[in-house]
């Protein structure tokens, strides 16, 4: 009973539905800004030659001097 005044509050009492799109690109476009200030804080920290990006056609490899305990 104690859980019914929470998901009262938490319903949608509006006609309107979800928009996905909008709210997928709201996230990725946040996720872009903290992945963003991320790399900022590296470059910052470590320098400049210390952040490695993965793309299409970069590869990190994070396995170099790794021991299997």
């Amino acid at each position: 009973m104690a859980l019914l005044p929470f998901l009262y509050a938490c319903s949608n009492s509006s006609n309107q539905g979800i928009n996905y799109d909008e709210a997928f690109a709201k996230d990725t476009q946040g996720l872009d800004i903290l992945t963003g200030q991320f790399s900022h804080n590296i470059d910052r920290i470590w320098g400049v030659n210390e952040l490695l990006v993965a793309s299409r056609k970069d590869y990190v490899k994070y396995t170099d001097s790794f021991l299997y305990a």
